[in-house]
């Protein structure tokens, strides 16, 4: 997961997941990236890094904080999917950018995220704050190479969508629809 260190991004419950997952397959890592900004999220990830402990999941979960844009496009490649747990989430431009370097994505399903991803051709959406949906879904694409390939190959149809060149030529069509 690549985002803020903050309670609404909903780590407690990727960590739960990851429990479950790590029972299926003990051999599996994670990685989460983001660091913390403020005290507040400084706690937060105290509470994190406890949690991962009292779950005995230490080992196959890597905080690695601030992560440079080339090392990210490098654990992009090497990911087997991008996991958004977030509870609430207004867009969800890490999701975009994982699909644009086909990463398949798994996400909650907030509002953001249930506005870029159809559930089950441009990644999976499982319930917010549910670990049990999210681990299922991280296993059945650790499974399924053939639906982790589909999965990219139409997640980076959709970002090819919100592309610089087409944001612009369609601000610019609706600014021409106004002034006609």
């Amino acid at each position: 997961t690549v985002t803020r260190i903050q309670e609404h991004k909903g780590h407690r419950y990727l960590l739960d997941a990851i429990h479950k997952v790590v029972q299926s397959d003990p051999n599996v890592t994670f990685a989460i990236v983001g660091k913390p900004s403020d005290s507040e999220q400084e706690r937060y990830m105290q509470t994190l890094l406890s949690q991962a402990n009292s779950l005995g999941i230490e080992q196959q979960v890597k905080f690695l904080g601030y992560v440079s844009e080339p090392d990210l496009v490098s654990l992009h490649h090497e990911a087997t999917a991008l996991i958004h747990p977030a509870i609430t989430e207004g867009f969800g431009l890490v999701l975009l950018e994982a699909m644009s370097l086909e990463t398949p994505v798994i996400a909650a399903a907030a509002d953001g995220p249930c506005e870029l991803i159809v559930d089950g051709e441009t990644g999976l959406i499982v319930p917010t704050a549910d670990s049990d949906s999210l681990a299922e879904a991280i296993i059945s694409l650790l499974k399924s190479p053939d639906l982790a390939k589909n999965l990219s190959d139409r997640g980076r149809a959709t970002a090819e969508q919100f592309s610089v060149d087409k944001m612009v030529k369609a601000t610019v069509d609706v600014y021409r629809s106004l002034v006609s």
